[in-house]
C-alpha cells in the first residue's frame, strides 16, 4: 500500500530539481568550467596538429588518454562557452535517458517513479552540482555503466569498453559480463576498450607509443595528496593517524594540525593494503556469489569508489544507483518502520548540507577532513548490502 505521505513526494521533488537546475545553471555561466577548460585545451592542441603536446601543454594536468584529447575534439570547434555549455546540456539529455533506463526498475508502483528518479538525484546534489561547475565527465561515466549493467546489451558494452578507458575509474566493471559467462558483452567491452587505446593509430600519429607512455607518467604523477578535498578513505586514514600537519582548502593556504600520532608511516601503508584487499575481496564476493540484479550492479557501481586513493568530491554521482534502491524501499514504509528514514536523512545531510555555505568554513573543514562524504556513500553501501541480504529491496 502506498502512503498517504506519497503524495508530496511528486511536487516536493520537481520543486527541488526546478531548483538544482537554476543552480546549476547559475554556477556552470558564473564561476564553472575549470576541469573542462583543461579538456577543451588538448582538444585544441588535436585540432591544431599538436597532439604530441596534450600532456606537456596544459592549463592544468591533463589526465585521460590520448583518445579522450582525440575522439572529442570536435568539441572544440565551438567557442569554449558554447562547447561548455553543450557539453553540460548533454549531461542533462544523459540523465533524462538513465530516466527510461532505470524504470523497468520501479517497484510496485510506477507512477511513484518519476518521483523516485527525481529524489535520487537530490540525494547526490552536491557531487551533481560539482560535476557540472567544474564540466567533469562523471555523469556520462555513470550513465554509460548503468546503461550497460542494465540493458546487457552488445553495443552498451561495448561504448562502456571505451569510456572506461578515457577515464580508468570504471574499468573493474568491464570484469562484470566474464565472470557472468556473457561472453559477446565481454568481448564487445574488450572490442571498445582496444579500440580507445589504439584510436590515436588510426589517426596516423607516429608518437603514440610516447602518448601513452606521458599519459602514465601524468596518472603517476598525481600522487597521493592529503588535503582535504580527498575524500578517499585512504587519505582519511592518514589524516586521522598520521599526526601530520593538512592542508583544509577552505581554511587558507597554511597546514593545520588534524587527528593523532597513533601509528608510523608502515603501520598506516599496512592498513591501506589491508583495506584495498579487504574492498577487493568484497567486491569479487558480490560480483561471484549475487545472482544477476539492479541490487548487485548498484553496489559494484558504489564499491569501486572504495579501494582508491583519489577520490574527488564529483566522483558521488556513483552513489545515485544505492540512493535509487533505497529510495525506492523507503517510499512504501509504513509505521514503526519509519525509523529506517533516521540513517538516509543522516547520510544526506553528510553528503549535501556540510559545505561552508550551509555550516561554515569551521565545520566544513573539519567535516571535509574527515572525508564526509566517502562517509555517507559508505552508509549508503551497507544499507543497500544488508537490505539486499536479508530481503529484496
Amino acid at each position: 500500500m502506498i502512503p498517504k505521505y506519497a503524495r508530496y513526494f511528486l511536487p516536493s521533488g520537481l520543486f527541488s530539481v526546478f531548483v538544482l537546475m537554476i543552480s546549476g545553471i547559475w554556477i556552470t555561466t558564473q564561476r564553472g568550467g575549470q576541469d573542462f577548460n583543461v579538456f577543451y585545451h588538448a582538444w585544441k592542441l588535436v585540432l591544431s596538429g599538436q597532439a604530441s603536446d596534450i600532456y606537456n601543454n596544459s592549463p592544468d594536468r591533463f589526465l585521460y588518454s590520448p583518445s579522450f584529447a582525440c575522439l572529442l575534439s570536435p568539441l572544440a570547434w565551438m567557442p569554449f562557452h558554447i562547447s561548455f555549455l553543450f557539453w553540460n546540456t548533454l549531461k542533462i539529455i544523459s540523465l533524462v535517458l538513465l530516466f527510461f533506463i532505470l524504470k523497468p526498475y520501479a517497484k510496485n508502483d510506477n507512477s511513484l517513479y518519476l518521483p523516485l528518479y527525481l529524489w535520487s538525484l537530490i540525494f547526490i546534489s552536491r557531487p551533481l552540482l560539482i560535476d557540472f561547475q567544474y564540466g567533469q565527465i562523471n555523469i556520462f561515466l555513470l550513465v554509460f555503466s548503468l546503461w550497460a549493467l542494465c540493458s546487457q546489451t552488445t553495443l552498451s558494452w561495448f561504448f562502456l569498453g571505451i569510456v572506461a578507458v578515457m577515464k580508468p575509474l570504471i574499468l573493474p566493471l568491464l570484469l562484470i559480463p566474464w565472470f557472468e559467462r556473457r561472453k559477446a558483452a565481454y568481448i564487445s567491452s574488450l572490442a571498445g576498450a582496444l579500440l580507445s587505446i589504439l584510436f590515436p593509430v588510426v589517426l596516423g600519429f607516429q608518437n603514440f607509443q610516447t602518448l601513452l607512455s606521458q599519459w602514465y607518467n601524468a596518472l603517476a604523477s598525481k600522487g597521493f595528496p592529503l588535503e582535504s578535498h580527498n575524500q578517499s578513505v585512504l587519505a582519511l586514514l592518514y589524516r586521522l593517524f598520521s599526526g601530520k600537519p593538512i592542508h583544509i582548502i577552505s581554511y587558507g593556504p597554511e597546514p593545520v594540525q588534524f587527528g593523532f600520532n597513533l601509528f608510523s608511516e608502515k603501520t598506516l601503508f599496512l592498513l591501506c593494503i589491508a583495506w584495498i584487499i579487504a574492498v577487493l575481496v568484497f567486491f569479487l564476493k558480490i560480483l561471484i556469489t549475487q545472482k544477476q540484479s539492479i541490487q548487485k550492479y548498484a553496489l559494484l557501481v558504489g564499491i569501486i569508489l572504495l579501494p582508491l586513493h583519489l577520490v574527488w568530491k564529483p566522483y558521488f554521482v556513483f552513489s545515485f544507483p544505492l540512493a535509487f534502491l533505497i529510495l525506492r524501499d523507503l517510499l512504501f514504509l509504513q509505521g514503526r518502520k519509519m525509523y529506517k528514514l533516521f540513517p538516509i536523512a543522516l547520510t544526506f545531510t553528510f553528503m549535501n548540507l556540510t559545505g561552508l555555505d550551509y555550516i561554515g568554513t569551521s565545520l566544513s573543514g573539519k567535516f571535509e577532513a574527515l572525508s564526509i562524504m566517502m562517509l555517507a556513500h559508505l552508509i549508503l553501501i551497507f544499507y543497500a548490502y544488508t537490505a539486499a541480504n536479508h530481503k529484496d529491496l
